[in-house]
């Protein structure tokens, strides 16, 4: 992988993302990427034929709290959904 001095990618072979939520006017968040700069770390590899090599510059316990806070929000809102559906069917129901 093609690595510059300050760690930036001098190619296209990856370019690791992250995703923010954003604000969508009326309500509501819409999904951003956005890129993580620099796109590697160079570190010390002995196995290396130069002794370096480029890994992502990605945090794996950030990304996993991320994933589990996206998860346990998806499953709220469908929940959310669910008891919405049966309040508006009991209001029917009432009203017929």
């Amino acid at each position: 992988m093609p690595i510059g001095t300050d760690g930036t990618l001098l190619g296209t072979l990856y370019a690791p993302q992250s995703v923010t939520g954003v604000s969508v006017e009326g309500g509501g968040i819409q999904a951003q990427l956005v890129a993580i700069n620099p796109a590697a770390r160079i570190i010390y590899d002995a196995t290396s034929p130069g002794g370096t090599a480029a890994v992502p510059n990605i945090d794996l316990a950030i990304q996993l709290v991320t994933l589990t806070m996206a998860t346990t929000s998806y499953k709220a809102a469908a929940g959310l959904l669910g008891v919405e559906a049966e309040l508006s069917q009991s209001l029917i129901d009432a009203l017929a």
